[in-house]
């Protein structure tokens, strides 16, 4: 029975190996078409009259490298941009930041909203439906996520791309991970590169774009009115994914941009990084259930099971060589696609990162409670979220001031009012 076990085993980590390779190849191939598309693409013609562009970023404490992020934002060339900032509470250390750089660059047209939708039980889309209702009508909306910094060309290459085609409706940006001296902003560097990177290139390649990413969304007006301007996901995890599949939903293009973005990855410790992961994880095998299949394409895994199970020469062999495809692919990513230098310094990591994806995968089947901004959440069906009662206001309440508690019960009564009268402001119509 144990050598039919382990002749089954085999025979599965066969299968792992066979669709790994393919993977990798296939991984490889499309992300130097993208790199020489990125190098070499003209930034489509501008209309006459160049579109007026709302920057919105959605803001929670001030991370070291908050500051040059936005700055990266600010020096993005374009003639008609607004930029909205939004933060929770006006204590959040990322209002200052935003006042620092408003002092700094009297000429832009920068605002601070303050405040969130308190019907919203995810705070970034509850701070963006709050930005929306401030800020003054445009003809695009650019949300993007804090940690992300942008090239100057950005800006003027997304909304070109944007607004090429009458029926693309959504750009979204593919994006590389930088991190830092720390284990864990390594890690999350890597995975970003050489994991999440080649599953958005092949994703695009065998399929219809219907999702998006939160380093870049630019929407047309329209297409953001008919989606319903955020409400539809305010109590859901997977915003950026779903605001792209609800685009898609109703007629609109979405497109992957030749701009490529980059994240700056400040995890300072690995529990951190599992952490971040662990909520990723979660959220994609929920509103992506097919995902979980991507667990066949973890090359050293199962060479390492087939190994165990048939221990010879030849099974060494296959074994080292899906994990040799496996680290080519990552250097072909980190080198010449994504441009981040030396990329054989971060090679001994990919073993360990590749350990890890397995725990994760593993992990995420046993329940669906995650950690975000210092708050406890559940994931249900499509990826709705609920707040974790004793522990949504952790964050707040470790000063004394009990605000936390006091937010989660205004929370919690415009939930009511919500169910009893319908949503708040649904007399008027949206802003155009």
């Amino acid at each position: 029975m144990a050598t039919l076990a382990a002749h089954l085993l085999a025979g599965v980590a066969l299968v792992g190996v066979g669709a790994s390779l393919v993977y990798y190849g296939a991984a490889v191939l499309l992300a130097i078409r993208f790199g020489r598309r990125a190098r070499s693409s003209p930034i489509p013609a501008a209309p006459a009259r160049p579109p007026a562009v709302a920057l919105l970023r959605p803001l929670y404490g001030a991370s070291p490298a908050l500051y040059d992020n936005l700055e990266s934002l600010l020096a993005a060339d374009y003639p008609a941009r607004h930029f909205v900032f939004g933060v929770e509470r006006e204590d959040d250390p990322a209002a200052e930041v935003v006042r620092r750089l408003a002092a700094k660059h009297p000429a832009e047209k920068i605002d601070l909203v303050v405040g969130s939708d308190p019907a919203a039980v995810n705070p970034k889309v509850g701070k963006l439906i709050r930005m929306l209702e401030r800020t003054p009508p445009a003809d695009a909306y650019v949300i993007s996520d804090a940690d992300i910094a942008v090239a100057p060309d950005y800006l003027r290459r997304v909304v070109a791309e944007l607004f090429a085609h009458p029926g693309t409706g959504l750009v979204t940006c593919l994006y590389r991970g930088v991190g830092g001296a720390a284990l864990g902003s390594r890690l999350q560097a890597l995975f970003i590169n050489t994991v999440f990177a080649p599953q958005v290139l092949i994703s695009q390649a065998i399929e219809r774009v219907r999702y998006a990413m939160g380093a870049t969304m630019a929407i047309k007006r329209e297409a953001l009115a008919a989606t319903g301007r955020l409400v539809p996901l305010r109590d859901k995890l997977a915003d950026d994914y779903l605001l792209g599949q609800l685009t898609a939903d109703h007629g609109y293009t979405v497109m992957v941009s030749t701009a490529l973005v980059t994240s700056v990855c400040e995890e300072s410790r690995i529990a951190e990084f599992w952490r971040h992961q662990l909520r990723w994880t979660i959220t994609y095998h929920t509103v992506r259930p097919e995902s979980r299949a991507t667990i066949l394409t973890n090359g050293p895994l199962w060479g390492l099971v087939l190994l165990a199970c048939l221990w010879s020469w030849t099974a060494l062999g296959v074994a080292l060589g899906v994990i040799a495809a496996r680290l080519a692919m990552a250097v072909v990513l980190l080198g010449p696609v994504l441009r981040l230098g030396r990329p054989l310094r971060e090679l001994w990591l990919v073993a360990a990162l590749d350990l890890m994806i397995p725990a994760l995968w593993l992990r995420s089947h046993l329940g669906r409670r995650v950690e975000w901004g210092g708050r406890q959440f559940t994931i249900g069906t499509g990826g709705v979220l609920r707040e974790v009662d004793g522990r949504a206001s952790g964050a707040f309440m470790a000063s004394g001031d009990g605000r936390g508690l006091k937010r989660l019960f205004r929370r919690r009564a415009a939930a009511d009012q919500t169910a009893q009268h319908g949503p708040s402001g649904s007399s008027r119509p949206p802003r155009p």
